[in-house]
């Protein structure tokens, strides 16, 4: 069986934190869109060239394909903070 890295493990704690907050659910904060754990990435809600760090607090999920596109945007900041309260 493959193990875990650490970055899968954080990714998935990531995801079942936000679920619980969001009964259930878990949004993109870059599309919007519904997100399965396994199309899961870790996203800083503000990103790491502007600074942003890799706390709990700063940390987001969004679609892989959506991350991958990103490239250091902030974004809407209003689906931002919607996504981290």
């Amino acid at each position: 069986m493959p193990r875990t890295t650490q970055t899968q493990r954080r990714r998935a704690r990531t995801w079942r934190l936000i679920a619980r907050r969001n009964e259930g659910r878990v949004y993109c904060h870059l599309c919007g869109g519904h997100v399965e754990l396994a199309d899961a990435s870790l996203e800083h809600a503000i990103p790491q060239c502007v600074g942003g760090g890799n706390q709990v607090y700063n940390l987001t999920i969004s679609h892989c394909s959506c991350n991958a596109n990103c490239g250091g945007l902030l974004g809407d900041p209003a689906r931002r903070i919607g996504r981290l309260t």
